[in-house]
């Protein structure tokens, strides 16, 4: 913050006087209508420099340079509290208007970064974990660009490993004359009618998959066809590709509901020749190790202090393991892309399997581990904080869940805007409504907490909701829309109110740095609904069309003695006398600038987590 930083600058000099030597800590006070700022340092050095921590905090205090500071108070143990003038604050929101992006600067240093998220399954129905997957990733895409980085985005999709023998063994055994299972057969496979739609295909492998425990014969089966589609056989492998094709074309109605859109849909088998590669390399080096049957490399790393087990490339069948893909994955990808960073976003329970792949990869040789990163997503579970299912009792699926969260959007907005619009307006924006929702309720907490779904509490336009964010953006929207031409004039800092908001549009680049640097979101949710809680006080007691004129002058202050205890003392504050009359049309016009700030930084955070801010709600 740069009202922070211009502060620390005059406690260093005092520091520096007081040979103390440590960077000052100003904080953001805690309790905002007793002081904008604190300074909890002398407590800290007290016990170092076997000092009083409230005789350290007033020395400190009798040093400063106090032309910016209004009020300072030593209270409690020794913290300093500090009130900065209104005319500062002013100066600060001036420069933010000025700068082109709320002071925000994108990173000069620009990396590129490959993020695996998504991660959907051929053949096999979006469930309720592939939500966050598709939030947070998106939203780390997202954040990404905007602070400057190449971000790409890729799904990675399991389709090459055990599921795709399953399926396929299934329908060769319902549809046994079917062309591609033909191994006579001489003509255009793009010309055979596929025999299933999305829906029925997705109900196979559930089926599959019982055969597979229960059939000895049926396994072999699978694992037959799963080495035929590895060696890409002509029938099976075209029966597969159209398979891929039907179930992206699934994949992409659900994500382009949800405002996600991946740069590439590659996926396990498009790694296939690289994996295929490595593997034989690693065999003839020696790396590859038999054990139980199957071809391992040994990972000598211990995983949270326990022995690692080995990371299997074969299965003893001779099928490349689904993990072994990552390695390929991995290899395609530097090659492709030249990443500085690879982040996985993955349900956190396959925190191990991805330590295997991190700690292979970078054994091996093919990219170092300290570049590969592990954000781990916990669970969305229902009210009874069980695995979330619908109201027949079956588990979620993505789609269910969407439908859930619309209809209790479509409520909100049918008991409060029905008369207002019209059928295709209503409907267009319980979509906004449900889709901030999802998104906000899922950023809104840490990606490795597991937390509970619940539609109605998440859809209302009130409290920590994603469409309290909207309906604050869209009052914003109205209010300009109203004052069309308005000059970008002089901001001026005439109550706590005003204050309050520039103090926190002050912070608004770091939290940007911070969210991304430490792949914290919910930060980032927790500072936006922060702002936008601040905004509506400021819209409720500072009147933008009615405003009054303003004298601007800064109160006479005193110098009080210390008590005995040395508590909650104002100390040595030099009086300001300086006055300016501004008009209420000043005052209207400073009011609608730090409104097109508010709306500027909701509308950029809008876009980071991919939800859509409308004209009217």
């Amino acid at each position: 913050m740069k009202i922070i930083k211009d502060l620390e600058k005059v406690f260093a000099q005092v520091y520096k006087e007081l040979d103390i030597d440590i960077h000052p800590s100003i904080l953001l006070s805690n309790i905002p209508e007793q002081s904008d700022f604190q300074c909890n340092d002398a407590l800290i050095l007290a016990k170092k420099m076997k000092q009083n921590p409230i005789e350290l905090a007033n020395k400190v205090v009798s040093l400063l340079d106090k032309k910016t500071i209004e009020k300072i108070t030593v209270d409690g143990p020794g913290f300093i509290n500090i009130t900065v003038k209104n005319k500062k604050i002013g100066e600060i929101g001036n420069f933010l208007n000025k700068h082109q992006d709320l002071g925000f600067e994108k990173y000069k240093e620009k990396e590129t970064i490959v993020i695996d998220y998504a991660g959907m399954n051929i053949a096999k129905i979006m469930h309720i974990g592939h939500l966050r997957s598709n939030i947070i990733g998106q939203a780390l895409v997202n954040l990404g660009r905007y602070v400057g980085h190449k971000v790409i985005g890729d799904a990675h999709l399991g389709d090459w490993g055990t599921p795709m023998g399953v399926i396929i063994a299934l329908v060769s055994t319902k549809l046994p004359h079917l062309e591609y299972f033909d191994p006579s057969f001489k003509g255009d496979y793009e010309k055979i009618k596929f025999p299933y739609s999305v829906e029925e295909l997705i109900k196979l492998y559930p089926i599959g998959a019982a055969l597979n425990k229960e059939d000895a014969a049926f396994k072999e089966k699978a694992q037959q066809y799963l080495i035929k589609l590895q060696n890409k056989e002509k029938g099976v492998y075209a029966f597969w590709k159209k398979m891929r094709e039907i179930s992206i074309h699934y994949f992409k109605n659900i994500t382009d509901w949800l405002n996600v859109h991946l740069d590439y849909w590659y996926g396990e088998s498009d790694a296939n020749d690289s994996t295929k590669k490595i593997a034989a390399e690693l065999k003839e080096k020696g790396v590859l190790k038999l054990s139980e049957g199957a071809m391992v490399i040994q990972i000598p790393q211990l995983y949270k202090k326990n022995e690692t087990p080995p990371f299997i490339m074969y299965k003893s069948n001779g099928a490349l393991k689904y993990e072994a893909t990552d390695l390929g994955t991995i290899i395609d990808r530097v090659e492709q892309f030249h990443p500085n960073k690879i982040l996985y976003v993955i349900d956190k329970r396959q925190e191990l399997t991805m330590f295997m792949v991190f700690n292979a990869a970078n054994n091996v040789g093919i990219y170092n581990k300290d570049n590969l990163e592990f954000i781990g997503f916990g669970t969305i579970n229902g009210k009874d904080n069980k695995p979330l299912k619908t109201r027949d009792g079956n588990a979620s699926t993505l789609q269910s869940t969407i439908d859930d969260t619309y209809e209790a959007a479509l409520k909100i907005v049918l008991k409060n805007r029905a008369e207002t619009y019209s059928g295709d307006e209503i409907n267009q924006i319980a979509y906004y409504v449900a889709l901030s929702a999802l998104k906000f309720a899922d950023l809104s907490n840490s990606f490795a907490s597991d937390y509970i779904y619940e539609p109605e509490k998440f859809s209302q336009f009130e409290g920590k909701t994603g469409p309290y964010i909207l309906y604050t953006g869209v009052r914003i929207k109205s209010i300009l829309r109203g004052n069309e031409g308005y000059e970008n004039s002089e901001i001026v800092v005439t109550n706590e109110y005003e204050k309050r908001l520039i103090i926190l549009l002050d912070k608004y680049a770091d939290i940007i740095h911070f969210s991304f640097e430490k792949r914290n979101l919910s930060s980032l949710c927790g500072y936006i609904y922060e702002l936008t809680n601040t905004f509506n006080s400021f819209y409720h007691n500072c009147p933008v069309n009615n405003a009054n004129e303003y004298v601007g002058s800064f109160s006479v202050t005193r110098k009080i003695n210390l008590d005995v205890e040395g508590r909650n003392n104002v100390v040595d504050i030099v009086p300001d006398f300086e006055t300016k009359f501004y008009s209420s049309k000043d005052i209207k016009n400073s009011r609608l600038n730090i409104c097109s700030l508010v709306l500027k930084a909701i509308e950029n955070f809008a876009n980071i987590i991919g939800i859509f801010i409308p004209e009217k709600m």
